[in-house]
């Protein structure tokens, strides 16, 4: 009886991590106008369901973010890209250092129309990632690009 405990149990959170997915956010709503069928798991609850482990359950947010592609809203013809800036930004806010979270999110929304929650990801993983380059020169680029603020693309790319 003792042998059978452990695949139960985690077949007990396996269904229980669908349910969650299938059906939406108890804790809160993530559903946008136009997002469709899109939500996003709170980053709490993403801690939860990857069994305490914060850097695995950013790994799993930010695979499916990069898999699941953008959708076309059929009403207005516009991309519907408000799960994407969600998402990232629980990804952000589980693992500040994620490197595949900063990429995409300056390359899709940076470039998508959300410049200011892009560089928010990029600052975070600035200071998280001290040891690494690209992440300033990414925001110092977009202060520069996006803003016109030189003053602190010149200190973002000093750094």
């Amino acid at each position: 009886m003792v042998v059978w405990r452990y695949p139960v149990i985690l077949a007990v959170l396996v269904v229980a991590y669908w349910v969650m997915i299938s059906v939406g956010n108890p804790i809160q709503s993530n559903k946008v106008q136009g997002s469709g069928d899109r939500i996003v798991i709170a980053a709490p609850l993403q801690v939860v369901l990857a069994f305490g482990d914060r850097y695995l359950a950013a790994n799993f947010e930010t695979i499916r973010l990069a898999s699941t592609g953008m959708n076309v809203n059929r009403n207005t013809g516009e991309v519907d890209g408000q799960y994407l800036l969600r998402g990232h930004l629980a990804v952000s806010e589980l693992n500040s250092c994620h490197e595949d979270n900063y990429y995409l999110a300056n390359a899709l929304l940076a470039w998508g129309g959300a410049e200011a929650s892009a560089n928010g990801i990029l600052k975070a993983a600035m200071q998280c990632r001290h040891w690494d380059f690209f992440p300033a020169f990414l925001y110092g680029f977009n202060q520069y690009f996006f803003k016109r603020n030189v003053p602190e693309a010149q200190r973002a790319l000093e750094v």
